[in-house]
């Protein structure tokens, strides 16, 4: 009887999983039929990105007479879907889901509200070599209908090694008794004595460097947007630059994630470190 049961259940999953995987399989063929004829879809900037986005305007190349998932078909047309191919259909599939979602629950971008993240990847020099520290930029409301774009962070830091709060510098315990001597040479590497109940803030850490003349800012060589407006998911828009596929402004990274997890990836794009 034992061995009926679970031979009965291994069929009922083996079952479920075929059923998924041909709904998963169907679904994606469908869409990529219909993209195949859009493969070269392109968006010239963030504005119409966000139009596009929220069937305020659509590819010219779309046919609007046909109302039937029209902007689950727009909002397909705004992944970049050569990041994508090499999946398998399931996560075309979820990519789908994602544009179906977003159409029925009529989901909307919105420049002038928060969950919106612009992080321009930067060059800056410092001892006389080039180094990438990212700048994260905020749209926030100064008075009225007035706005501003407005530096809210900074990462990229620990990356280039020019800041290290993992190596954890040790000064006695008994330096209050000499007046913190130790201090004159912990200066030099202050960032590996922190105290491990700050979170290290690298944005000031930045511009402490900037105005002293530690470092030079050279350049900007990209800008990636991120949107965490979306229920249950946050992505990320890279500006795409062939001349033969889609490109311009297009979705490169789709997560699934709850709010817990998104704060904890604001938290990581505007370069607060908890020290552990």
């Amino acid at each position: 009887m034992r061995l009926r049961v679970k031979i009965g259940r291994v069929l009922l999953l083996l079952t479920i999983l075929v059923v998924n995987f041909g709904s998963c399989y169907a679904q994606a063929v469908y869409y990529d039929t219909y993209l195949d004829g859009l493969s070269s879809a392109y968006v010239k900037s963030l504005d119409e990105f966000i139009q596009r986005f929220n069937a305020e305007e659509f590819h010219p190349d779309i046919n609007t007479e046909n109302k039937d998932n029209l902007r689950t078909r727009s909002i397909l047309t705004l992944f970049d879907w050569q990041m994508f191919q090499l999946q398998d259909s399931c996560v075309k599939s979820q990519i789908i889901s994602f544009a179906d979602m977003v159409s029925k629950k009529d989901v909307r971008l919105d420049m002038e509200k928060e969950g919106l993240y612009a992080e321009a990847c930067c060059l800056f020099s410092y001892k006389q070599q080039e180094i990438p520290i990212n700048l994260v930029l905020v749209f926030e409301n100064i008075r009225d209908d007035y706005y501003k774009w407005a530096v809210a962070g900074a990462n990229g830091l620990m990356e280039c090694k020019l800041l290290d709060t993992v190596c954890n510098g040790y000064m006695n315990p008994v330096q209050h008794e000499v007046h913190f001597s130790e201090l004159s040479s912990a200066c030099d590497a202050l960032d590996k004595y922190i105290s491990i109940e700050r979170t290290v803030d690298q944005l000031s850490f930045v511009l402490g460097m900037l105005k002293t003349g530690g470092l030079v800012f050279e350049a900007c060589n990209k800008v990636l947007f991120h949107f965490v407006q979306i229920p249950g998911f946050t992505f990320v828009v890279d500006k795409i630059n062939r001349p033969d596929y889609n490109s311009g402004y297009l979705i490169s990274k789709l997560v699934r994630t709850d709010d817990l997890k998104k704060q904890s990836y604001i938290e990581q794009l505007l370069g607060k470190i908890e020290k552990k």
